[in-house]
């Protein structure tokens, strides 16, 4: 319910930033979520990438892979 109002070109830019490698940096991926959290008012989903942002930076998964 939450991506309601989430347009869909963002929600498939976000889901690009997910996979493994695609995301340059933590930093992308924090301001993709505080995107979510203060201009959709998305607070679940921005969690969700919040922790994708600290369990990719655990295991070195901003470096470009394909």
């Amino acid at each position: 319910a939450e991506l309601v109002e989430v347009p869909q070109d963002f929600i498939m830019q976000v889901y690009e930033l997910l996979r493994p490698g695609r995301a340059k940096s933590k930093e992308e991926l924090l301001g993709a979520a505080a995107t979510m959290r203060e201009t959709y008012q998305a607070e679940r989903i921005a969690r969700f990438i919040e922790e994708a942002a600290e369990t990719y930076a655990a295991r070195g998964l901003f470096t470009f892979r394909f």
